[in-house]
């Protein structure tokens, strides 16, 4: 029904020239194999799109994708890091978006309660970013909190 509609506009969707440079532009520095890339803008101005129909509008606009940015950091270590399972990439991007206090950093509870998974599961999956120097935990008043690096 209404997913299959939606999914067949997706190939018909333009991106005007602006937006597009954006795009281009973010991913100038990334680190993605050269093969991979066009694949990763075609999948980023996907999930613009997305996002764009979320917010109500007809068309990718420039608050979008710099609010998106993040995702091509997902994209390079999910290129990068071919061996962190998805669950520690969706944890990851999940720290991107997520709300930060004024030092940048999110609890491991916040973490838990909004994934709606176990603490165990959650401290494993930070283990697994931790490893591949992607964020770091710091304790806080017997907290435990993670932040970007």
């Amino acid at each position: 029904g209404e997913i299959e509609k939606a999914r067949s506009e997706l190939n018909d969707v333009y991106v005007n020239e602006r937006e597009r440079a954006l795009v281009v532009k973010s991913y100038i520095n990334a680190n993605i194999p050269q093969n991979f890339m066009l694949r990763a803008m075609n999948d980023f101005v996907r999930v613009c799109i997305v996002e764009a129909f979320i917010r109500g509008d007809n068309e990718i606009t420039r608050d979008v994708v710099e609010d998106l940015k993040f995702v091509v950091k997902v994209q390079e270590n999910g290129y990068q890091f071919a061996h962190m399972s998805k669950a520690s990439l969706m944890l990851y991007s999940f720290i991107c978006r997520a709300e930060k206090d004024e030092d940048g950093l999110v609890s491991v509870e916040y973490l838990c309660k909004k994934m709606n998974k176990t603490d165990r599961y959650i401290r494993a999956l930070i283990t697994e970013l931790k490893q591949n120097s992607l964020i770091a935990v710091v304790t806080k008043r017997k907290r435990k909190y993670v932040r970007l690096i």
